[in-house]
C-alpha cells in the first residue's frame, strides 16, 4: 500500500494576493486528486502536510476570508464532483486508510471541525465513515517508520509563540500583500541590511524593525499607523504586534534559509539521527515550496529525508517549481519503503517519477 504526501496548495479566495489562481492552479490540483482517486485501492493514506488553505495572504487592511468562505469560493474542489475530474471529497472516500491534516502557518487556526463539518456529510452513506484526521503536531506511520509535519516549527517568524495564535509572520505577510495591493507589484525582496541597521543603531527587536520598514513601505511615518484587521474584525496597531514578538533578534536572522526558497534538510537529518522513540527512517517535510529527496543514511541504514514541493507554482525558475510535486512512500513489506517524488508537467498534464530512493 502507499502513503501520498501534498503539502502548500495554498488554495484561497482567488484573490490578487493569493498564490494560488484558479484559472492557473485549479486544473493541476484535480489532476493529482483525480490520480489519488483512480489508485485509491493502492492507496492507505493522503497525507496533506500543512497550508491546504491560506489565511494569511490577503491585505492588512481587510478582514481574511474563514475555512467555509475559501471552501464556498471553490467548489470544483470542495464538493463532490460526479464526473470524476477530481476533489477532496471523493480522494478521501476512494483510499484504504483516512485523510490526515496536518496543520502549517498559513492553515495555523483551521480545525478538525471547521473541516469535517463539510466534508462528513458529503461522504459515501452505507460504507465505513470517512474522516479528516486533523493534527497540529504530526502524522506518523502505524509502524513508526514515516513522521511527516509542515516544517514552519523550525523557522524564526512561523513558529508559534507562547500563547500567541498566529505567529509574527502572520502579520509580516499582511503587511506585505497589503503593500502588493498598493503598488499593485510584486513585493520587493526583504531589506536585510536595512532591518539590521535598525536594529544595531536603535536597538530594535526584529518584529519592530521588520513592521517600521513595512510601514514606511506604506507611506506611513509612523509604525502605530500600521494597523492590521483581524478574522473577528477587530483592529491591532502594528507597534502593539510589535510588542508581541519580543524574542526575535539578529541573530535568527537565518530564518530566511528556512522559509520559502530555502531547505530544511539540517533539520531533517537532527530529527533522523536523533534517540527518537518511533526509530523515524523516513521525514517528509513542505513549507519551503522545494522538491527534495535525500537519503544521509548508509546502505545499511538508510535515512530519508524528502519534501513534498509546492502545487500552486505560476512561473517557472531555476527551482523548477513550474511542476507540481508530492511525494509517494510505498511499503514493500518487511520493512522495505520506496520513496518516490512524482512530478506532474504542466505542460504535458503527465505524471513522471522525478526521483526515488528504495529502503530495506
Amino acid at each position: 500500500m502507499k502513503t501520498i504526501f501534498l503539502s502548500d496548495i495554498h488554495i484561497g479566495t482567488d484573490a490578487v494576493t493569493n498564490l494560488y489562481k484558479t484559472d492557473t492552479n485549479q486544473a493541476n490540483l484535480k489532476r493529482i486528486l483525480s490520480y489519488i482517486q483512480n489508485n485509491g485501492h493502492q492507496i492507505k493514506d493522503v497525507v496533506i502536510l500543512g497550508d491546504w488553505v491560506d489565511l494569511w495572504m490577503y491585505p492588512s487592511s481587510i478582514v481574511p476570508p474563514t475555512v467555509q468562505q475559501i471552501m464556498d469560493a471553490n467548489p470544483s474542489v470542495f464538493t463532490r464532483q460526479t464526473d470524476g475530474s477530481g476533489d477532496f471529497i471523493s480522494c478521501m472516500d476512494s483510499i484504504q486508510g483516512n485523510l490526515h491534516y496536518i496543520n502549517g502557518n498559513h492553515d495555523i487556526t483551521v480545525t478538525s471541525k471547521d473541516i469535517n463539518d463539510r466534508f462528513q456529510p458529503a461522504s459515501n452513506k452505507g460504507k465505513r465513515v470517512h474522516y479528516v484526521d486533523c493534527s497540529k503536531e504530526g502524522y506518523t506511520s502505524h509502524d513508526g517508520i514515516i513522521y511527516g509535519e509542515h516544517g514552519h516549527w523550525y523557522s524564526m517568524v512561523c513558529r508559534p509563540y507562547r500563547g500567541e495564535v498566529v505567529p509574527f509572520g502572520y502579520y509580516m505577510t499582511r503587511a506585505g500583500m497589503q503593500i502588493i495591493a498598493d503598488t499593485q507589484k510584486s513585493l520587493p525582496p526583504i531589506d536585510v541590511l536595512g532591518i539590521q541597521q535598525l536594529i544595531s543603531y536603535n536597538g530594535l527587536t526584529f518584529a519592530r524593525a521588520m513592521l517600521t520598514l513595512q510601514a514606511n513601505q506604506l507611506g506611513f511615518t509612523k509604525i502605530e499607523d500600521l494597523i492590521f484587521t483581524m478574522p473577528d474584525g477587530s483592529t491591532i496597531s502594528a507597534d502593539v504586534v510589535a510588542d508581541k514578538f519580543p524574542h526575535l533578534f539578529i541573530n535568527e536572522l537565518g530564518f530566511l534559509r528556512t522559509d520559502v526558497g530555502g531547505s530544511l534538510d539540517e533539520f531533517a537529518k537532527q530529527l533522523l539521527e536523533s534517540e527518537n522513540k518511533y526509530n523515524h527512517k523516513i521525514v517528509v517535510f513542505g513549507h519551503t515550496h522545494i522538491k527534495e529527496l535525500n537519503n544521509y543514511g548508509f546502505e545499511n541504514y538508510p535515512l530519508i529525508y524528502a519534501n513534498s514541493g509546492f502545487l500552486c507554482a505560476n512561473e517557472p525558475d531555476s527551482n523548477d517549481i513550474s511542476v507540481s510535486t508530492f511525494v509517494e512512500i510505498e511499503d514493500n513489506g518487511k520493512g522495505s519503503h520506496t520513496v518516490s517524488l512524482i512530478k506532474l508537467d504542466y505542460a504535458t498534464g503527465a505524471f513522471t517519477v522525478d526521483k526515488t530512493i528504495t529502503i530495506k
